[in-house]
């Protein structure tokens, strides 16, 4: 904000519903309607996708996790969980679990 700028984060493919930002604003949680490029590969219907990003640099987590215990393990994306929308989602306040509620 200081540099007066804006910057998006461009990894949704249908629309965003809800948004939680993590207790050290170093993550954002963003869940959005069942895609309709997402597919779950088991039943091929659309499903309802989180994505957990980093704030600073607006992208997703695509290395492979840190040891144990060490922070944030998510690979960026959390699916096949809720089938057709992402109604609420929050970080704990150790920010070690997100918590989602979506439609069945």
């Amino acid at each position: 904000m200081a540099t007066n700028t804006q910057s998006f984060f461009m990894d949704h493919d249908d629309d965003v519903i809800c948004v939680a930002i993590c207790s050290n604003r170093t993550f954002v949680a963003s869940g959005q309607v069942a895609s309709r490029v997402r597919r779950d590969p088991e039943t091929g219907r659309p499903t309802a996708t989180v994505m957990v990003w980093d704030a600073r640099n607006m992208t997703r987590n695509t290395e492979a996790p840190p040891p144990r215990g060490a922070g944030w393990t998510s690979r960026g994306v959390l699916g096949r969980v809720h089938m057709h929308a992402i109604h609420a989602l929050d970080f704990d306040a150790s920010t070690r679990y997100l918590v989602t509620f979506g439609g069945e």
